[in-house]
This record gives structure tokens, sequence and C-alpha cells, in this order.
């Protein structure tokens, strides 16, 4: 009897070639469809941040929710003979992240900055309604 070490071998093993089989009917390679998600999670990233710059902070949302989808997926398809491919993938992705936080939080700051103008210009307008009351009694 197989200890479970040895089993567990075999199940990854068997795994890995049902998935290898899987790739290879939809016609990539396991290192070729891990690269291009990481590819498509660049490109998605690059279009994140456009999103971020022009102030669609909707469509902001949604692309960072695809592009963690599409890293999950591609980190599932991650082959060992393909490391530094996505090593360099992931350095480009980590340099993109910090490009979009730096952007993400520079637009937080716009919008509390617009809400911190709003209420005060509220304020001042409430103040002069007051006023305009009390003048006219």
């Amino acid at each position: 009897m197989p200890n479970n070490h040895q089993t567990a071998g075999h199940f990854r093993a068997a795994a890995l070639a049902g998935a290898a089989a899987r790739k290879k009917g939809m016609g990539m390679t396991s290192m070729s469809r891990g690269v291009h998600l990481l590819d498509k999670a660049v490109e998605i990233a690059h279009r994140e941040m456009a999103a971020l710059e022009s102030g669609d902070y909707d469509e902001a949302a949604r692309l960072a929710d695809r592009r963690g989808e599409i890293i999950s997926q591609a980190w599932n398809a991650l082959e060992t003979d393909t490391t530094d491919q996505y090593r360099s993938r992931l350095v480009s992705l980590t340099r993109l992240q910090e490009r979009l936080t730096a952007l993400a939080g520079a637009a937080r700051d716009a919008v509390r900055g617009g809400l911190q103008r709003s209420r005060l210009e509220k304020q001042r307008m409430r103040g002069y309604h007051q006023a305009i009351g009390q003048a006219m009694q």
C-alpha cells in the first residue's frame, strides 16, 4: 500500500496531466495560458489606471475586481518551469499596483476635498438663508 506522500504525488501528477490535456485541447500550453493571463492582467491594470485618471471610479473598481480574478487564475496555472516569466510579469504588476494605489489615494483625497467644500458651502448657504429670514421679519 502506498504511503500518503506517494498517493499525494500520484494525485498531483494526475491532476497536472489532466490540466495539461485540457489546456492542450484549448490550444495553449500551461506556460502560455498562465503567462497570457498575467499579460491580460497587466493590460487591465493599464485600463484601470486610465479609468482612475478620468474619474470613472466605478469602472476602475470593476476592472480591479476583474484583474484580481485573472491573477488568481494565472496563479492556479503556475508551472515550475515558467517561474521566470511569471516573476517578470508579477514585477510589472507590482509596479502598476503601486501607481494605481497612488492614483486611488489622490482620487480619494480629491473626493474628500470636494465633500468638505460641499459641506462648507451648505453651511454658508444655511447661514445666508437664516440671515435673510431674520432680516425679513
